[in-house]
């Protein structure tokens, strides 16, 4: 009964309140909400950006000792969980060299610079492994791309290997990865809850792992709803 009160009330919007703080549970979700969008999205943007013309670069040099390194390098980052690589980079950056934070939040618009410094260290110990990924399966995508009928008839025609791969290759790669990042969106969500833990980041990660600590049952079951639906809408979109 008590279940079935809880679920009817979440339909239509009420959370409940915080066995702890007695403050409405989705105000403490609304504090938390931007912080886990910001990071998982700085995550995403970063691993983009450095993935995809990282995997194009692996499948254009496919066999050299390049690849055969950095190939290396990212069963490294695949195999390095999240939280020990986080506790690492705070150890080096933060107390050994001192150039970044350890912890803090800063909104992105009340002060862009500040905010990109405190998130450089999370967004490399949770964006680390999706980065090797995604660069891993663009060049896996483009390795198979590269062997079809149309890509052999542009070469005979003397099209330049750069507009080959950008124009007509990535084209057709990226159908497959655009899916693959969105099933990994759930995994970057799950992520958060530890990396969020570690560099004392105020979002929805944090807030789980210390309603659970809490026995605060109202905002535990809220706070993984809400994770759950992103990763929902995500797949869908």
């Amino acid at each position: 009964q008590r279940y079935g009160s809880w679920l009817f009330n979440m339909v239509r919007g009420d959370m409940g309140k915080s066995l702890l703080s007695r403050m409405q549970v989705s105000q403490l979700i609304g504090f938390a909400l931007p912080a886990t969008m910001l990071l998982t999205l700085a995550v995403i943007i970063v691993a983009l950006v450095i993935g995809i013309p990282l995997g194009i670069l692996l499948a254009y040099k496919n066999g050299t000792t390049f690849d055969v390194v950095v190939t290396v390098f990212q069963g490294v980052l695949l195999a390095l969980p999240n939280f020990w690589l986080g506790i690492l980079l705070i150890l080096i950056f933060s107390v050994e060299l001192r150039w970044l934070p350890s912890t803090g939040y800063i909104p992105f618009f009340e002060n862009p610079l500040l905010a990109i410094k405190f998130l450089i260290l999370p967004v490399i110990a949770l964006g680390s492994r999706l980065t090797a990924e995604i660069s891993r399966f663009v060049k896996h995508s483009m390795l198979e791309t590269l062997k079809e009928d149309y890509v052999r008839t542009a070469r005979a025609k003397g099209i330049p290997m750069v507009k080959i791969l950008f124009k007509h290759v990535l084209r057709n790669a990226l159908v497959p990865i655009t899916s693959m990042i969105g099933v990994r969106f759930g995994a970057l969500l799950g992520g958060t809850v530890i990396v969020e833990t570690v560099f004392s980041w105020p979002g929805i990660g944090r807030l789980i792992v210390q309603a659970v600590g809490n026995r605060d049952y109202p905002v535990m079951l809220a706070g993984l709803v809400i994770l759950i639906v992103m990763f929902v809408i995500v797949n869908l979109a």
